[in-house]
């Protein structure tokens, strides 16, 4: 598997809205994807994380200690991807974890709390988008099992 660095970004074909065309591949030596992109100071996803097309966060997964996956009676890790919502037209995925929902849109990651408050800075003016991610939030909540 090719492992990528900051510098193999600028090569990497853009589609039409400008947004990068990533190939699969090992990303871990990046930390972060230019100023409003982060994956945090100390964050991993390790070599047997993907974002690839099937985009999976297997069981030797985490964003940390306390945010390991919630296993559910029926054994399944609580991931739900809503699709072409929002600017981006894009896909939304909610992660339960043991502590909280955590979110991963376009470059951001953080929790569900993050995101909402992210959201109504950034689409405070387009009433449209606002309320798809907002209404994506609150049927996150629901599926996911928090009460509101």
């Amino acid at each position: 598997m090719k492992a990528y660095t900051i510098k193999d970004l600028e090569t990497f074909e853009r589609d039409e809205y400008g947004r990068l065309i990533c190939p699969s591949g090992d990303y871990t030596q990046i930390k972060s994807f230019g100023e409003r992109c982060s994956f945090g100071k100390s964050c991993s996803f390790g070599k047997c994380c993907s974002f690839g097309e099937s985009c999976s966060f297997g069981e030797r997964c985490s964003f940390g200690e306390s945010s390991k996956f919630e296993n559910i009676g029926d054994n399944v890790d609580r991931i739900l991807k809503i699709d072409r919502i929002g600017s981006r037209n894009g896909c939304t995925y909610f992660f339960k974890t043991l502590s909280d929902i955590y979110v991963r849109c376009g470059c951001f990651l953080g929790t569900i709390a993050e995101f909402e408050n992210k959201v109504k800075e950034t689409h405070k003016d387009n009433p449209q988008y606002l309320l798809e991610y907002t209404e994506a939030i609150r049927y996150a909540k629901v599926v996911l099992g928090v009460k509101l």
